[in-house]
């Protein structure tokens, strides 16, 4: 199994998307030297967004590619995209740099957004992931046949996205088992840490023969984080597995890079745990505090109320029904 190191992706949800183009050569350069084979860099929405209206970034997309070429000279580096917000000109400009990876994420439901996109990076000659966003959304066999269809894209490379850090270890070895099953391509988890499962997720993927994890230093990332790559590593060497990673190097970038960004940083609150429970993705948290307010209504309950109805989305009138729901 290979470490994926997401950090200044997922990570630059807690600074609201401000690494800039320097701190991603620095530390990018740093994971590179420590033997990460795997690097996803920029904005934590993926090629394009900082062209968006309320996503603007620390720094432009051609910024964080230019830094990640000259900084990444051992493994390989790459960027997220989400259909709807990157173009395929985004694509194009991110294979000027020589780009080796591209992290193709749609809605594990609707997920033929993503056909033209995967077909096109390959075509590019890109490594091609098949992130399927809110994994849990869908059983275990209907996975595993969105899993076909994104292999019959490209796709090199199929990832269960824990988006709400909701999964118990059984989940992960139900969605790796049914998506073995459909197709022989790679398979990756990306794990979120809201029930306190990121952890022993990730050890029951490693278990199950995973090709590749996703980790960050100090689980920066959104909500509650992710799996913790310092404390994957030293448990996984608890069990008797070494990664051969030097983890004081690891830690020194952590101390000297990352620690700084994350002080007053709560990672572990009473809604990203509620999060974890009722299957609830934090970008509608917005909406659902709006609402909520509006009616004066618990947000908890709401949020526990519209996941047992969608937990894909967050649809405003359908808010609003649960909220005056619970009014009466």
């Amino acid at each position: 199994m290979e470490i994926l190191d997401t950090t200044l992706r997922d990570g630059s949800y807690v600074i609201d998307f401000k690494f800039n183009s320097i701190q991603t050569y620095e530390i990018a350069k740093r994971l590179d030297n420590a033997g990460f084979p795997y690097i996803e860099i920029g904005h934590g929405l993926g090629l394009g967004a900082t062209k968006r209206p309320g996503m603007i970034g620390g720094s432009s997309d051609e910024g964080w590619l230019e830094s990640a070429s000259s900084a990444v000279q051992k493994g390989k580096w790459g960027m997220f995209f989400i259909p709807g917000i990157g173009d395929f000109n985004d694509i194009d400009i991110a294979c000027k740099y020589k780009m080796n990876f591209i992290r193709i994420g749609a809605n594990v439901d609707s997920f033929e957004k993503a056909e033209p996109y995967i077909r096109y990076a390959k075509e590019k000659g890109l490594f091609v992931c098949a992130n399927f966003m809110k994994t849990y959304a869908l059983g275990y066999e209907e996975v595993g046949r969105v899993a076909a269809r994104a292999s019959s894209y490209g796709a090199d490379l199929n990832c269960i996205v824990d988006s709400a850090g909701a999964m118990l270890p059984s989940d992960v070895e139900g969605y790796i088992t049914a998506i073995r099953n459909e197709t022989d391509k790679k398979i990756g988890f990306h794990g979120h840490n809201n029930l306190g499962m990121a952890n022993i997720n990730s050890i029951r993927a490693y278990e199950m023969g995973l090709d590749i994890l996703d980790t960050s230093l100090r689980g920066m990332a959104r909500s509650a984080g992710n799996t913790v790559t310092e404390i994957f590593l030293l448990t996984m060497k608890r069990m008797g597995v070494d990664f051969g990673y030097d983890i004081f190097s690891i830690m020194d970038i952590a101390e000297q890079f990352i620690d700084p960004l994350m002080a007053g940083y709560r990672q572990v609150d009473s809604e990203s745990i509620l999060s974890g429970f009722a299957k609830f993705h934090s970008s509608f948290a917005p909406i659902i505090h709006r609402i909520s307010e509006l009616y004066e209504v618990d947000p908890r309950a709401v949020i526990v109320e519209l996941c047992k109805v969608d937990c894909i989305n967050a649809e405003e009138k359908l808010v609003e029904q649960i909220a005056k729901g619970l009014i009466k």
